[in-house]
């Protein structure tokens, strides 16, 4: 199983990969991967060859919209989980509208329920 965070800032990709690092440890999760891409060129090549089943994504990414690379995961892997990572809650309502299915979202600044987030995926 794959974890992939596509998020266009380094701070905030470094800081939600140690909170899915710590939330997949302390559910004894360690066989899963987390891979964190500020580029989508890097994120769309590391794609070409690995699997994404959990995708947590920034709406507005650099030099790409996120909710349409978000669209591009789903169309390649219809059961993928996406979660949003946003400031503005009404990017969420644009997800619906393009017809992705995201599982939730988290309201930055990171959140601590993303271990909850992540039970509830892998539970079900």
């Amino acid at each position: 199983m794959n974890i992939v965070i596509m998020e266009k800032s380094n701070i905030d990709l470094y800081l939600l990969r140690d909170e899915v690092k710590t939330a997949l440890k302390q559910m004894g999760r360690t066989e899963i991967q987390v891979k964190g891409f500020t580029d989508y060129r890097r994120a769309e090549h590391y794609l070409e060859n690995h699997s994404c089943d959990i995708l947590f994504a920034e709406p507005q990414l650099i030099g790409k919209n996120g909710l349409a690379f978000a669209k591009e995961i789903q169309d390649a892997n219809p059961n993928v989980s996406i979660i949003f990572i946003t400031v503005y809650e009404d990017q969420i309502l644009q997800a619906v509208r393009m017809h992705l299915r995201p599982v939730d979202y988290l309201l930055k600044p990171v959140p601590e329920n993303v271990q909850g987030i992540l039970q509830n995926i892998l539970a079900g």
